[in-house]
């Protein structure tokens, strides 16, 4: 879920696990040459899907990795298929007011056009994806950990 630490939490796992850390919203920015909002508004969602969909294919091989994905990736049925069948699924769970605390500072988030109704949105966003998320192999809570504590108790379910 957008605003749970996947790259923040990502990148340290990769360190600690001395690995190679991808963000496949990332390599997408860095591809299009614009911010995901801009995709998105440009090209409309599903255009996104579909990008970051081939980027997931690219990036899942046999070669070790950390990869962070967009909160939404996983609730595309052949992602998520490809993710749990190739690697181990990680699903950091937070609280809606996590969220709403981590993300209040950025306006680049596609899904809350509507920044008057933050709350709306997001238990909106988190009802609907909560059951796919669940499909994850390994869940996380994650609200009230640091990152370094995250990353631990992530290396010690692997």
């Amino acid at each position: 879920m957008m605003g749970s630490g996947k790259s923040v939490v990502g990148n340290k796992l990769s360190i600690d696990l001395n690995l190679p850390f991808i963000d496949t919203d990332n390599i997408i920015i860095n591809m299009k040459k614009m911010n995901i909002s801009k995709i998105f508004s440009l090209y409309g969602e599903k255009h996104f899907r579909t990008i970051e969909q081939k980027v997931i294919c690219n990036a899942i091989n046999n070669v070790p990795k950390v990869i962070s994905t967009g909160g939404g990736l996983f609730i595309n049925q052949y992602s998520r298929k490809l993710i749990n069948n190739k690697s181990i699924s990680i699903w950091l769970k937070v609280k809606i007011e996590t969220i709403l605390n981590r993300i209040k500072l950025f306006h680049d988030r596609p899904l809350l056009n509507n920044k008057n109704n933050y709350f709306k949105n997001i238990s909106s966003i988190i009802n609907k994806r909560n059951s796919i998320y669940s499909l994850a192999h390994i869940h996380i809570n994650c609200d009230y950990l640091s990152v370094n504590s995250i990353s631990k108790l992530i290396i010690n379910k692997l």
